[in-house]
């Protein structure tokens, strides 16, 4: 394989999603309308024969280029149709150009990378297979999350299937209020258009719970291939009468016995790596690749220093 750095402009938009649709370790995130809905711009490392990818996001700060992780966007990923050698994933990496100041990339978890000149972190994930029967699955749940589906139950709560993508942005950014978590408004539109497009690329429904008619809890499960992802939030109600873990529930026995996965898109945060494993989640591990020139550093330091 022959890689190269390639400009946006120059990218095939239909070899390169061929390239996402048919890797062994496909993922949603690789895909260029994706991309297009989070990133400010993206760039990419490319095997010449688009055998293998790596898409290369790209902000600017102070007149300078750098490659972040992205909102929404857990895994950069290099994609490939088959799978790679640690020297040709190196080889990727080396190639990503030396003017980007900071570079930090979610690589997938089917890649194993152990590379001693990389500052390497590793992060988790969780999913569940929903390749078994609904009583099956149920029964690896945690009594505690039992617990809660019964409690839900007794809530009167209605569930509602639409494509009210609104619902699950007011849940959104009420548990973003709620959690004194940073926010903006550009951060909601980002999530608004990235719904709506991939609502339009694929029939999927919003599962929403009302209690009195209000509505308290709202999720989107956003499908590519046969892997599912979660964008959900809650209202203080919500949590208070279990809405989410009606409306998980209910998912699971829609979709038990299929050859989907439900990928929670993380977390390497304790109690929500907690809720998602009650679910009888699996966790694994991928590696998180960070590199900051000293100038980066400095910068870093001098905005530290300006907000005392």
């Amino acid at each position: 394989m022959i890689f190269e750095y390639i400009k946006n402009s120059e990218i095939d938009r239909n070899l390169w999603d061929k390239c996402i649709k048919n890797s062994y370790n496909a993922k949603v995130y690789g895909m260029s309308w994706y991309l297009d809905n989070i990133c400010d711009t993206w760039d990419a490392i490319i095997d010449l024969d688009y055998q293998a990818v790596l898409a290369l996001p790209i902000k600017n700060k102070y007149g300078f280029n750098y490659i972040p992780i992205t909102n929404y966007l857990q895994i950069n990923g290099i994609f490939s149709k088959i799978e790679l050698s640690e020297s040709e994933v190196t080889e990727i990496i080396s190639r990503i150009p030396s003017k980007f100041v900071s570079v930090e990339i979610n690589i997938n978890s089917e890649i194993n990378l152990e590379n001693p000149d990389l500052d390497i972190e590793l992060k988790q994930n969780n999913y569940l297979s929903l390749n078994n029967s609904y009583i099956d699955i149920y029964n690896n749940f945690s009594k505690v999350h039992k617990k809660n589906i019964k409690k839900s139950e007794s809530q009167n709560l209605n569930l509602i299937l639409d494509k009210d993508i609104q619902s699950v942005l007011k849940m959104k950014k009420q548990v973003w209020d709620r959690n004194s978590l940073p926010f903006t408004e550009r951060k909601l539109v980002e999530l608004e258009t990235l719904l709506i497009n991939a609502q339009e690329k694929n029939e999927t429904n919003v599962y929403k719970v009302t209690c009195q008619e209000e509505i308290c809890a709202a999720a989107f499960f956003l499908k590519f291939n046969n892997r599912f992802h979660l964008y959900s939030g809650t209202s203080e109600k919500g949590r208070e009468t279990g809405a989410m873990y009606f409306i998980m529930n209910q998912f699971i026995k829609d979709n038990a016995n299929t050859d989907s996965i439900l990928d929670f898109s993380g977390s390497s945060i304790k109690n929500i790596s907690d809720w998602n494993i009650g679910f009888g989640a699996i966790t694994e591990n991928y590696s998180s690749i960070k590199s900051k020139k000293d100038i980066y550093k400095l910068l870093e330091s001098l905005k530290m220093f300006v907000k005392r």
